[in-house]
């Protein structure tokens, strides 16, 4: 590929994920149903036809924005074990979890977003998809902390007793609500320190696992 070609091709995506970006601030703000292709036009200073040069329509840029949600989350598993390897399994699930507090705290503005998602998961137009894409995104996240679970028991710091299947789900759960109280909380009176509350959950979640003495 030539330069120009190259250079192209960096554009064309830039615009893309430009669009891409416009259309979560938007989704977040007001919503898919109220948003309009002209309003992700606007909010990413394009003119309305270059948003179908890219897209068919706005159920394809949703689902590009899912895309971009599932692609952020699974950054903080993507961690695995090249960076975790000399630690602990405690130090591992502590690296693990602060990685995923980072992840969601540079993501608050779309947390409007993901109830978008969720509520996709009941549409018919959407359900298999989102329900299959949800799933498979758990399943990763999950996958990683399994995995430094299992390596804790065998190196007789775990207690090789856990429900590694009933216990990972939960977790992995707790974890994906944690931001999103963090929203609910958000300007009101009452406080949520979210940073605080994944902190001590995960040592809840630590001396639960080691082995008992």
């Amino acid at each position: 590929m030539g330069r120009k070609n190259k250079n192209m091709a960096f554009n064309q995506e830039k615009k893309k994920d430009q669009i891409i970006f416009a259309a979560m601030i938007l989704f977040a703000k007001k919503g898919f149903a109220k948003t309009s292709m002209a309003d992700i036009a606007k909010e990413a200073g394009i003119g309305k036809g270059t948003t179908y040069e890219y897209f068919k329509g706005k159920d394809q840029l949703f689902f590009a924005t899912f895309q971009w949600f599932v692609d952020h989350c699974e950054k903080a598993a993507t961690l695995s074990f090249t960076e975790l390897a000399p630690k602990s399994g405690a130090e591992k699930i502590r690296v693990f979890s602060q990685s995923i507090l980072n992840s969601l705290k540079g993501s608050e503005e779309f947390y409007p977003l993901v109830l978008e998602f969720w509520a996709a998961t009941a549409s018919s137009r959407y359900r298999d998809k989102m329900k299959k894409a949800f799933k498979d995104l758990y399943k990763r996240i999950g996958d990683v902390f399994v995995a430094i679970i299992n390596e804790g028991i065998e190196n007789n710091e775990f207690d090789p007793e856990i429900d590694i299947d009933s216990v990972v789900p939960a977790i992995v759960g707790v974890w994906d609500t944690i931001g999103l109280q963090a929203w609910f909380h958000d300007g009101s009176n009452d406080e949520f320190n979210m940073e605080k509350t994944m902190l001590s959950f995960t040592d809840l979640i630590i001396r639960g696992l080691l082995k008992k003495q």
